[in-house]
C-alpha cells in the first residue's frame, strides 16, 4: 500500500469510526505516524474538515406519515350534476351589412436617418431644417492592468559540502518537530490567553493564582508598559523633520483608511525581504 492510499484509508476510518483510537484499531497505524502526516497540508486540510463534520450534530430524520384508516362502508352517492343551459340563438343578419370606412393613408413628417457608432437614428424634424450628425462621448480610457502580486522568478542551486549537508538535515529534522508541535503550541497559545483573562477585574499590581488537580499556576502583576502621551506634544519637541525620519505607518492600516488604489502611487515595493525556506523530506521520514 503506498504512502498516499495509506492516509486515505485512515482518513476513512476516523470518518466512520469517529475517533483515532477506533481509526488506529481499524488500519493498524501507529498514532505517532498520523502525527507525522499532519505536516502535509493537504492532509492537514481534510482531517480538519473530517474533524468539523464529526462535530456537528447529526441531521433528524423525517418522521414517516401514518397512513390514514379509510371509512368503511359504501361511498356517499355524489348529487347530479345539473344540466347545462340551452346555447342562445344566433341574433338575425340585417339585411345590409355596413361597408368598412375607406383607409385613408397618414402622411409621416419628414425624416432624417443619422448613423451613429453604435446604430442609426431617425429624427422627424420640420420642413427646411437641417440637421447635423450628433458627436457620440467618446469612452472613458481604460486602467492599465494592475501590477501582479505574484511574479515567475529563476531558481537558483548553490553546492553544498559535507558541513553544509549536515546542516541542511539537521534544519530539515528541526522543521519537521516544528511542525509536528504546532498545533500543541497554537493550543498552548489559546490557554494563556483563556486563564489570564480570568484575571482582568483583577488589581494591575496584585499576584494571581489558580489551581488544577496536578499544577497550580501563579500569574505576576501586570508588566509596566511606556507609550508616548501625546503625538502633537512629541512633534512640537523635536520637530516635525525628525519626527517624520523615526515614525513608521503599517501599510495595511493606511490602506484601510485610504483605499488600496490610492496608497498603490505612495509606497514602493522592492524585493529586500527575509527569505523563506520549506524542508523537502527526499525519503519517508520515521517518526
Amino acid at each position: 500500500m503506498t504512502n498516499v492510499a495509506e492516509r486515505r484509508a485512515f482518513l476513512i476510518a476516523y470518518e466512520k469510526s469517529g475517533s483515532l483510537d477506533g481509526a488506529t484499531a481499524r488500519t493498524g497505524t501507529a498514532l505517532e505516524t498520523h502525527k507525522a502526516w499532519l505536516a502535509d497540508p493537504y492532509y492537514m486540510a481534510a482531517y480538519c474538515a473530517i474533524t468539523q463534520d464529526l462535530k456537528r450534530p447529526p441531521k433528524p430524520k423525517p418522521q414517516k406519515k401514518l397512513p390514514v384508516a379509510k371509512k368503511r362502508g359504501r361511498p356517499p352517492k355524489k348529487p347530479p350534476e345539473p344540466e347545462p343551459p340551452p346555447p342562445p340563438e344566433p341574433k338575425p343578419k340585417p339585411a345590409t351589412e355596413p361597408q368598412p370606412a375607406p383607409k385613408v393613408p397618414i402622411e409621416e413628417p419628414p425624416s432624417v436617418v443619422v448613423e451613429g457608432k453604435r446604430g442609426y437614428t431617425r429624427l422627424y424634424v420640420r420642413e427646411g431644417q437641417e440637421i447635423a450628425p450628433a458627436e457620440e462621448p467618446e469612452p472613458p480610457p481604460k486602467k492599465p492592468p494592475a501590477d501582479p502580486e505574484w511574479v515567475a522568478t529563476s531558481e537558483v542551486t548553490v553546492a553544498s559540502d559535507e558541513a553544509q549537508r549536515q546542516m541542511i538535515d539537521e534544519y530539515g529534522e528541526l522543521d519537521r518537530r516544528m511542525k509536528l508541535y504546532a498545533m500543541d503550541v497554537q493550543r498552548y497559545d489559546t490557554l494563556k490567553h483563556a486563564i489570564k483573562s480570568w484575571f482582568d477585574q483583577a488589581p494591575a499590581d496584585a499576584d494571581g493564582t489558580c489551581e488544577g488537580n496536578t499544577y497550580l499556576l501563579h500569574l505576576s502583576a501586570r508588566e509596566r508598559e511606556r507609550r508616548i502621551r501625546d503625538m502633537h506634544e512629541l512633534v512640537e519637541v523635536i520637530g516635525i523633520d525628525k519626527f517624520l525620519e523615526i515614525a513608521s505607518v503599517a501599510i495595511g492600516v493606511l490602506e484601510n483608511l485610504l483605499g488600496k488604489d490610492r496608497v498603490r502611487p505612495l509606497i514602493a515595493e522592492a524585493r529586500t525581504g527575509s527569505r523563506r525556506i520549506k524542508a523537502i523530506a527526499k525519503r519517508a521520514v520515521s517518526a
